[in-house]
């Protein structure tokens, strides 16, 4: 019902988000990374089986699209156009 209310807004964020995390770079351990590079390296790594660790950044990455869409969803507002 979330998704479906704003499926314009939902995949608007899906595809800005990922060119907004790009643009983000900070230093950690002496190398300049992005992100999507410290997560990987720091809360995913411990998902040894490759195919379990793109499942769980998939649904990782889901959530976060969904809380604005959510927060729309929960005041009413309906993105149309």
């Amino acid at each position: 019902m979330v998704f479906g209310a704003n499926a314009i807004t939902a995949y608007m964020i899906s595809e800005l988000l990922g060119s907004a995390i790009e643009l983000i770079h900070f230093t950690f351990g002496g190398r300049t990374a992005g992100p999507l590079i410290y997560s990987d390296q720091h809360f995913f790594a411990i998902i040894t089986d490759p195919g379990w660790r793109a499942f769980v950044y998939s649904v990782c990455y889901t959530a976060v699209c969904f809380i604005p869409v959510w927060i729309l969803y929960w005041k009413k507002i309906l993105v149309k156009v």
